[in-house]
């Protein structure tokens, strides 16, 4: 069963500052928007291009939780689409970043959750989990990039 879930948040930044601020596997900046974060590790693709693997290692509610993030698709600096395995049900996340005028850049994040359909606790718990998640992260991205 597939469950989405969207939001936006305008930031005021421009796009490839925004982009910039946001994808990348430098530990210290991945720490810096989220502290849970331990180690990063990734395949031999650049950043930011289809292919690319990077192995994340975090605390989780007091655990170690291993996180495999995959670049499915990417237009940049139009979208990137990254495909998530690891803790919780799959689900790829695609982020869309628009030019606003004033050097603003609209970010909204879509994520299609991948809830086995066996598990209705799960299926209900994604929707308003999911949908906190990805506000909690839009703000995050926007604190990050307007500090």
């Amino acid at each position: 069963m597939e469950i989405q879930v969207n939001g936006s948040i305008e930031i005021d930044a421009p796009r490839e500052t925004v982009i910039a601020r946001t994808h990348t596997t430098d530990v210290e900046v991945v720490r810096s928007f989220d502290p849970r974060v331990i180690s990063i590790e990734t395949n031999d693709v650049p950043e930011n291009v289809v292919g690319q693997v990077a192995t994340v290692t975090a605390e989780v509610t007091g655990r170690r939780a291993v996180i495999t993030i995959t670049t499915v698709d990417v237009r940049l600096p139009e979208y990137i689409v990254e495909r998530n395995e690891g803790s919780g049900p799959v689900h790829v996340t695609r982020s869309d970043y628009t030019e606003l005028p004033g050097g603003r850049t609209r970010v909204t994040m879509t994520t299609t959750f991948f809830v086995p359909w066996w598990n209705p606790i799960l299926a209900a718990l994604v929707k308003p989990v999911g949908a906190r998640s990805i506000r909690d992260s839009l703000e995050k991205v926007k604190q990050l990039v307007e500090s």
